[in-house]
């Protein structure tokens, strides 16, 4: 940067672009102080404000016109708990943790920050845009969901919720124990294999988990997810298998019941396992070796949950990861015939020529299966 250009701020307004000359620094200081409070007053501006029309001549004036809501904003507030801040219960919150499922307000928004987008990606519902998708995360999940998950053991550890006008200090004391260490959070006991099965049984009574194809989701693959495909007779496989490298839960690991529960869930489309899930440590990378290395990702694109493949993206799931046969999400959604999977992995940067085993990328496998909408995406 040379002598002259920390004189020149830059102000984008919403039709203009203005160059503002200092003639010194701690001028320019000033007024980047003054913009950002300014925006910081909008961030904060909760638009409570009533428009009264003035009167003519002695009529009385109009009634006061509530403000309407931005539409991201009454989608939000609509979901089950989001009427008031996850952490603290302050009414009508104007923030969202997109991959949590939950709404906050500014002042706790500030520590979700703070925890990095690896725990916690904040939005505001009143000046960023959203995608459908992620809308509806916050409305089929919402805080009854995510304080049901991360304050199980709130009792149990004798802590007690922070209020509306707890000292920040007490908030990011909370919300370091409920979202980083997971304090809450009631962790089933590790089992090995047992943990899979328990989370099916779990699932079969609530209904959400089922091998009957009239409850499969719309284009789902008609065989059994957990049927073991046989040994293939093509060498190519050991090569593929070899070159790929990613974490497979082991029978050693303290977290295959969890990433096996994550997987499953993820086939099912049940968000608020998957959200369990997560909260008591499985991997989102995480290869089941039970069904020969394929992710959660892979499992969502193979059940056909667009939600599912959106939440698990929320959560860092990397959107190339191959299982031991070299397929990726992608190649499991074209190989189902799930366009709208295919969209929304191709708008994360899934790559479309990889190829697996037999040397196929995605859209030869749609060409293969005749799918005319994938090809042509």
């Amino acid at each position: 940067m040379n002598g002259s250009q920390w004189k020149v701020p830059t102000k984008i307004a919403a039709q203009t672009c203005c160059a503002l000359q200092a003639d010194s620094e701690p001028l320019q200081q000033a007024w980047l102080a003054a913009l950002q409070g300014s925006i910081d007053l909008a961030y904060r501006e909760r638009g409570d404000a009533c428009l009264i029309p003035p009167g003519t001549g002695d009529s009385a004036p109009l009634p006061a016109t509530p403000p309407q809501r931005p539409a991201a904003l009454a989608m939000a507030l609509g979901g089950p708990g989001n009427q008031r801040c996850c952490d603290c219960g302050e009414p009508e919150p104007r923030w969202a943790a997109v991959n949590l499922g939950a709404t906050v307000c500014i002042e706790c928004s500030g520590i979700h920050r703070s925890l990095g987008v690896h725990l916690s990606k904040v939005r505001s519902l009143t000046l960023d845009s959203w995608e459908a998708e992620q809308l509806k995360l916050l409305c089929i999940l919402g805080n009854d969901v995510v304080n049901a998950i991360y304050e199980a053991r709130c009792s149990e550890e004798g802590r007690v919720k922070p209020r509306p006008d707890s000292p920040r200090s007490e908030r990011e004391a909370w919300i370091r124990d409920k979202y980083v260490e997971k304090r809450f959070v009631q962790r089933r006991p590790a089992g090995g294999a047992a943990d899979g099965i328990f989370l099916s049984e779990d699932l079969k009574m609530s209904g959400c988990w089922t091998d009957s194809p009239a409850h499969r989701p719309t284009g789902s693959p008609g065989h059994n997810i957990s049927d073991k495909t046989s040994e293939s007779a093509d060498n190519g496989s050991e090569n593929i298998s070899a070159s790929l490298t990613f974490p497979c839960d082991s029978a050693a690991s303290p977290q295959k019941g969890a990433g096996l529960r994550l997987y499953q869930a993820s086939v099912a489309g049940d968000l608020v396992s998957m959200a369990t899930a997560l909260a008591e440590g499985a991997e989102v990378n995480g290869g089941v070796a039970e069904e020969e290395g394929r992710t959660a990702l892979i499992g969502a694109a193979v059940g056909g949950s667009l939600l599912a493949c959106e939440f698990l993206l929320q959560n860092g799931a990397n959107v190339n990861r191959r299982d031991l046969r070299g397929r990726g999400a992608l190649h499991a959604a074209a190989t189902a015939g799930h366009t709208g999977q295919v969209c929304l992995l191709l708008k994360r940067g899934a790559n479309q020529y990889a190829v697996d085993e037999k040397g196929q990328d995605p859209l030869a496998i749609a060409m293969e299966t005749a799918n005319a909408d994938i090809v042509t995406l």
